[in-house]
């Protein structure tokens, strides 16, 4: 079953490269590894440029790694960072190929795991790997695609190749620069052991940091990828500076006086992946400058000018960029998200119409006139006594005042619902400034793990020089004592030669010996005369190499204490974040 599997493997690889299935079936790294390796990884590890002191460009590079250890141990997975590093999460910082750059797809990965797995070998056969259906299609779709190898490209134009004066007399002026910067507090240092390519911070002297020191860096512009210029004084006109660093990756400008016109300097840096904004003056019109950085993947503009507005426009204009406007407007997004629906206002109840007013009371009847009192009848003896004047009619009574009709009642409403009682505003000072107290503390975490990483690397380099000196005072010595030996045989031959020319004086038939032995004896002085000079140039390299192996000692102490101090600090700033989020969450409404 296996030999007819791998006949039909040997077929399918014949038949993705053109040749007969009687012929040899491909190599798997010619064919297959090695394009993948020039597609997503040469363009850092190559001719040109050499990331961490590594080249991926040729089987044998891979097995000599590089600063970090071998790229490549065949067989084993676990040894080799080639498979490791492309292994991690995307969002590790040792994930290989970096985020803005062209990732290796699933199978892709696991095809480079399974032909290290099965001895990673340069003759390893396609055929030999046993793959399934889809990587089998992955591997056709790389040699349908693939460039010629190396060894089948001749008279292919060979890579530029740096000139070794030119990367000589480059060094020379980054080391009197990085020597000049570090001696004011500020720290300028390879990222990775011989690399060309510097990390910068001025962390311990932000306070007097401006645009006079920031062009100190100008004879090492172009070498600098990592620049930090957290709470500095450096202004908008300083930034012409940092637009000569065209290989800026990492940009840190948190807590400074930056505003939208500094923008217009950062427009130029097209490797620029991230860039920290925090607590400046940058605002909307400074984040339209930014649109053209195409690698950019990660801002920070929390409690800077920018609105949500504005911070959206830019992250729509650039392809997987992460724009951060804080822990506030986050939350906000959230509440807003899961705050329930507000319930409708209940309908006004309908206004009751108003009672018909009452009809006026009927007025009383008026009373009747009483009918008038006949006179009685006169006496016949007395004088007629005048009949009393009738009573007046009194006047009917007046009709009452109709009743006043009532005023209609206003209309019943309703009772508007009472509003839920508003969420205490007790802490709320309290909060916005433990928020700000977090988000600062953050910063300063992970500023102290890239001061930790800085510092291990500086260690490293330290202690690689401390042993450098030391073995050139072990080498001293020794070119010492040869030197003197040389001029100890120099002088028995002088006096062997002396001796002989003695001997031969007395013989006048032996004047052509005592003319060669003359002659012999005036080289053998001057030989002496120069191998004495070289024994007083080697003490003099001798007496100094104590010196400069006891500075390397110092310096490398120095890198110890300030990594165990880094080390400290990021412990205790955790702790603080941690505390304050603590705080935040018992608080928080």
């Amino acid at each position: 079953m296996n030999l007819r599997k791998n006949s039909v493997l040997a077929l399918f690889a014949a038949s993705l490269v053109g040749v007969s299935p009687a012929a040899e079936d491909p190599a798997a790294y010619s064919h297959a590894i090695a394009p993948l390796l020039e597609a997503k990884c040469v363009g850092c590890h190559g001719a040109e440029r050499q990331k961490g002191k590594l080249r991926m460009d040729s089987y044998a590079a891979l097995i000599k790694g590089g600063s970090e250890g071998p790229s490549l141990v065949p067989g084993k997975v676990a040894d080799s960072l080639l498979v490791t590093r492309i292994c991690l999460p995307a969002d590790n910082d040792e994930h290989m190929p970096p985020e803005d750059k062209t990732q290796l797809t699933a199978g892709e990965v696991q095809l480079i795991r399974m032909w290290v797995e099965k001895g990673g070998t340069e003759v390893l056969k396609v055929s030999q790997l046993g793959l399934s259906a889809d990587l089998q299609a992955t591997v056709a779709a790389i040699i349908s695609t693939r460039k010629a190898p190396a060894a089948s490209a001749a008279g292919a134009p060979a890579a530029p190749k740096v000139d070794p004066a030119v990367a000589a007399a480059r060094k020379k002026v980054a080391e009197e620069v990085m020597k000049k910067i570090n001696a004011t507090g500020a720290s300028l240092a390879p990222i990775a052991q011989d690399t060309p390519e510097l990390r910068f911070t001025a962390l311990n002297v932000s306070d007097s940091f401006g645009d006079q020191q920031l062009a100190e860096l100008a004879p090492v512009a172009d070498q600098i990828a990592w620049l930090d210029l957290a709470r500095t004084k450096v202004t908008d006109n300083g930034l012409a500076m940092v637009a000569k660093m065209t290989g800026l990756t990492k940009l840190h400008l948190e807590n400074t006086a930056i505003g939208d016109a500094g923008m217009a300097h950062l427009s130029g840096l097209k490797n620029l992946e991230y860039l920290n904004l925090y607590k400046t003056q940058v605002g909307d019109a400074g984040l339209e400058k930014l649109k053209s950085l195409g690698s950019l993947s990660k801002v920070y503009l929390w409690q800077s000018k920018a609105t949500p507005a504005g911070a959206e426009r830019l992250r729509s204009s650039i392809p997987k960029l992460v724009v951060n406007l804080g822990w506030e407007f986050e939350a906000a997004k959230v509440a807003a998200v899961t705050a329930p629906a507000a319930a409708p206002a209940p309908a006004p109840a309908a206004a009751p119409k108003p009672a018909p007013a009452p009809a006026p009371a009927p007025a009383p009847a008026a009373k009747p006139t009483p009918a008038p009192v006949p006179a009685p009848a006169p006496a016949p003896a007395a004088k007629p006594t005048p009949a009393p004047a009738p009573a007046p009619t009194p006047k009917p009574a007046a009709a009452p005042a109709p009743a006043p009709v009532p005023a209609p009642k206003p209309p019943v409403v309703a009772p508007a619902p009472a509003p839920a009682p508003a969420a205490t505003d007790e802490y709320a000072g309290v909060r916005q400034r433990l928020t700000a107290a977090h988000q600062e503390a953050i910063g300063l975490v992970a500023k102290a793990k890239e001061i930790v990483g800085r510092s291990e690397n500086e260690v490293r380099v330290a202690s690689n020089e401390l042993n450098m000196a030391r073995h050139h005072v072990e080498a001293t010595v020794k070119a010492t004592a040869e030197a003197n030996k040389k001029v100890a045989q120099l002088e028995s031959a002088v006096a062997a030669i002396q001796k002989a020319l003695d001997a031969v004086k007395p013989h006048a038939s032996l004047a052509d010996v005592q003319k060669t032995l003359t002659e012999d004896l005036a080289k053998a002085g001057k030989l002496v005369e120069s191998a004495k000079a070289n024994v007083a140039v080697a003490r003099q390299v001798e007496q100094a190499a104590p010196a400069k192996a006891a500075q390397a000692e110092a310096n490398q102490v120095a890198k110890q204490k300030a990594l165990d101090e880094a080390r400290k600090r990021a412990p205790h700033y955790e702790a603080v974040a941690n505390a304050i989020k603590q705080t935040l969450d018992m608080i928080r409404p």
